[in-house]
């Protein structure tokens, strides 16, 4: 038998945001409101190589581009914190 849930839907999708992609892409909105919003150690990226629609190798740069105005916590917690957290090597 299931159990009742009652906490609100927002808390279980913050709590399950480390295991669901973030979009990043070109279309996407301002990585830096989703950082603050989930928290920048739960966004993990890719180049999506070797498949020529992916971003590589300019990637980084792209994701360095959408982190403008964000601290360098921020900054850190993106192109690093979340993988490094994820895969256990902090």
């Amino acid at each position: 038998m299931l159990s009742r849930r009652t906490d609100i839907a927002s808390w279980y999708w913050l709590r399950q945001s480390a295991r669901a992609p973030a979009a990043l892409e070109r279309t996407a909105g301002p990585t830096g409101v989703l950082a603050d919003y989930i928290g920048p150690h739960k966004i993990l990226w890719a180049t999506d190589y070797p498949h020529p629609d992916g971003f590589f190798p300019g990637a980084p740069d792209m994701v360095r581009e959408r982190l403008k105005g964000t601290s360098p916590e921020t900054q850190r917690g993106v192109l690093a914190g979340g993988a490094m957290g994820f895969y256990g090597l902090n």
